[in-house]
C-alpha cells in the first residue's frame, strides 16, 4: 500500500533534564503572586504605563460601547424601571454603574477625541436607551 519507510522516534531526554532541581522550582514558586482575574475589556494596561492619547480614546471608545451594548441588552430583554417592583433592584444598579463608567469615558473623548460628532452621537444613543429603560426622565421647559 504505501512506499514509505516507517520512521522511529527517540524520546529520551538529555541526562540532566530527568530531574528537576526541586529548590530551584520551590524558590521560584514562592517568588509568584496570584492576580486578580482577568478583566473583560481590551483597556486593561500596567498602570505603571502612561497611555497615548490615541490609546486613551481607544480605551474610552471601547468603554462607551461596551456600556452601550450592555444597555441595549436590557432594553431587548423588556425590563423598564416602572415595571420593577422593588425599589432598589439589581439590575437598577446595574445600569447606574454602567451609566457612570459612559459618562466618564464620553467626558475623556470630549476632551482628547478629535471627531466631537461621533462623541456626540454616542452620547444622544446612551441617552435614548436610558430613556427607553425609564432611567430617566425628560423634562422640557415651555
Amino acid at each position: 500500500m504505501s512506499s514509505r519507510p516507517k520512521t522511529t522516534r527517540s524520546t529520551k531526554a538529555a541526562p540532566g533534564k530527568l530531574k528537576p532541581d526541586t529548590d530551584a522550582l520551590a524558590t521560584q514558586l514562592a517568588g509568584l503572586s496570584i492576580a486578580k482575574g482577568k478583566s473583560k475589556t481590551k483597556a486593561a494596561v500596567e498602570p505603571t504605563l502612561e497611555l497615548t492619547d490615541g490609546q486613551k480614546v481607544a480605551a474610552a471608545m471601547r468603554e462607551v460601547n461596551s456600556s452601550s451594548q450592555s444597555l441595549s441588552a436590557l432594553v431587548q430583554s423588556g425590563w423598564k424601571k416602572s415595571t420593577d417592583a422593588s425599589a432598589r433592584s439589581q439590575r437598577a444598579s446595574e445600569i447606574k454603574a454602567l451609566t457612570a463608567t459612559a459618562t466618564k469615558n464620553l467626558s475623556v473623548l470630549r476632551q482628547l477625541h478629535s471627531v466631537v460628532l461621533d462623541v456626540e452621537r454616542a452620547a444622544i444613543s446612551l441617552i435614548g436607551k436610558l430613556v427607553s429603560l425609564e432611567m430617566v426622565r425628560l423634562q422640557f421647559c415651555s
